[in-house]
């Protein structure tokens, strides 16, 4: 959000300054030459500061870095939560349980150490926020912070919201185990009669359809989400450039052409922001994950319940979805334009790589293939 509003700014300061020349420069008696280099002159000093605010701040790479490392984190959670791909062990969900964990605890420390030298966090004061290693934190607003449940005040949320803890989030999420009608979990509790309630506790171990609801199904809904919104902005981006061109030739037909440097600085911002936002590439992106756990999802719905409890099926399944939020997330990384654009001010290096560490294990070949 930081890095979206510093560039708005920048964009804002420089439409201002083009427009304000352009008014000065044809109608003097509304803007005089004094007034011109007044507003020249403070439109400079703030965008000065922003590019100094950049600078200093880093707001692009350190989004870029610790978004990338949270969603990098919470896709080694969900193996970990299955015992999938490297955290298989012998086959069951229980079982070598304090390796699994280690590899885990591995994992969390490699990151920890890549984003505070790649992102440049060790040159702040964010550990200093963080006063519970030694017990609960000081003062009932200093728990706040912690975000993942660690406390009894914590706050519990995820990349889609907070948990389901309360009663109506619990109702809502059993309506929507719909999702799962074909599933031996929701065959076991209709049978019983029991409503029972999916809670993600974000620690204990999942079965393969606990997985596809409280992982997969959010992601789908988010990517689905997205679109439409997504295809509305592009639709009004074209329509804005079409009329800031259309406004140029007017103006040079009807003998104003001076005034033409107006809607140019307009389509010029446009065409920044667009740059900026990129909402091609995420249209791109989210359609293609969308496609690719569709079929994951029918291919896993195809299988009998013999396959479905085979771990090397369940490898399958949560190896490809979360090589498919992988992909989607690193086509992020590297379309990202709002970390080039606002490093070109700061000076600074976007690279991340938070995945390719330890991505050479079995789960890079692990998308299904027909039996």
């Amino acid at each position: 959000m930081v890095a979206r509003w510093s560039y708005a700014l920048l964009l804002a300061v420089s439409l201002f300054t083009a427009v304000i020349t352009t008014v000065s420069l044809n109608r003097p008696d509304v803007v005089t030459p004094g007034e011109l280099e007044s507003a020249v002159m403070v439109a400079s000093l703030l965008s000065f500061a922003l590019t100094g605010a950049i600078t200093i701040y880093n707001p692009g790479t350190r989004w870029q870095q610790l978004r990338g490392a949270a969603l990098a984190l919470e896709s080694e959670i969900w193996r970990f939560r299955t015992r999938s791909g490297s955290y298989s062990g012998s086959g069951h969900m229980d079982s070598d349980s304090e390796a699994a964990e280690v590899m885990l605890e591995r994992y969390v420390e490699d990151l920890a150490r890549h984003v505070l030298e790649s992102g440049n966090m060790a040159e702040t004061s964010l550990l200093a926020r963080f006063d519970g290693i030694f017990g609960a934190p000081r003062g009932k607003k200093a728990s706040l912070k912690y975000r993942h449940g660690q406390l009894s005040n914590a706050r519990v949320d995820g990349t889609f919201g907070q948990s389901n803890r309360s009663d109506q989030a619990s109702s809502q999420l059993w309506s929507s185990v719909a999702f799962l009608k074909d599933s031996a979990l929701t065959k076991e509790l209709q049978g019983t009669g029991v409503r029972k309630i999916l809670h993600n506790d974000h620690h204990s171990p999942l079965t393969a359809d606990e997985y596809l609801e409280l992982r997969v199904r959010p992601h789908l809904a988010y990517y689905q989400g997205r679109l439409p919104s997504y295809a509305r902005i592009r639709v009004w981006h074209e329509t804005l450039m079409m009329a800031t061109t259309i406004a140029g030739i007017l103006l040079a037909f009807l003998g104003y052409a001076s005034w033409g440097a107006a809607p140019a600085a307009v389509a010029t911002v446009l065409t920044a922001w667009s740059k900026f936002v990129m909402v091609d590439k995420k249209l791109q992106r989210f359609s293609d994950a969308i496609t690719s756990l569709d079929s994951l999802i029918r291919w896993w719905r195809l299988l009998s319940s013999v396959e479905k409890a085979n771990l090397s099926k369940i490898s399958q399944l949560v190896g490809g979805c979360e090589m498919t939020f992988q992909t989607e997330r690193q086509g992020w990384v590297s379309t990202s334009m709002a970390t080039h654009l606002l490093d070109a001010a700061a000076g600074s290096d976007s690279g991340t790589g938070l995945d390719e560490k330890r991505r050479k294990d079995k789960n890079q070949d692990m998308m299904p293939v027909g039996d």
